[in-house]
């Protein structure tokens, strides 16, 4: 499996949450209104991606669930974020650099 963005990892840890408390998955609308989304598109487009990574599967209803792989990681404890990539970074430390050169001038 590849690894998760971190949107999705954000995404597995409120589904995981929700679960905990209600024994079952939220629906698009509510997954959508707790990320500020402006469609319940969004939000089943995110499940899509996080099915084609094996962590949901949709049941015998057509509602979505956790796959055991999933259960077996989230047991774990919760997803962690992918790190920031070092590119991002250098970028930020460049323009940093910039505006304190401009500023110490």
């Amino acid at each position: 499996m590849k690894p998760l963005t971190a949107n999705q990892a954000k995404l597995m840890n409120y589904l995981w949450d929700f679960y905990q408390q209600n024994d079952q998955l939220p629906p698009c609308h509510t997954i959508g209104r707790h990320f500020g989304w402006s469609s319940d598109n969004a939000a089943s487009e995110s499940q899509q991606l996080l099915s084609n990574k094996g962590l949901l599967e949709k049941n015998a209803i057509g509602k979505w669930k956790f796959t055991p792989l999933a259960h077996q990681q989230l047991a774990l404890g919760p997803y962690v974020p992918p790190d920031i990539p070092a590119k991002v970074i250098s970028r930020a430390l460049e323009q940093l650099t910039k505006v304190q050169a401009v500023t110490c001038s």
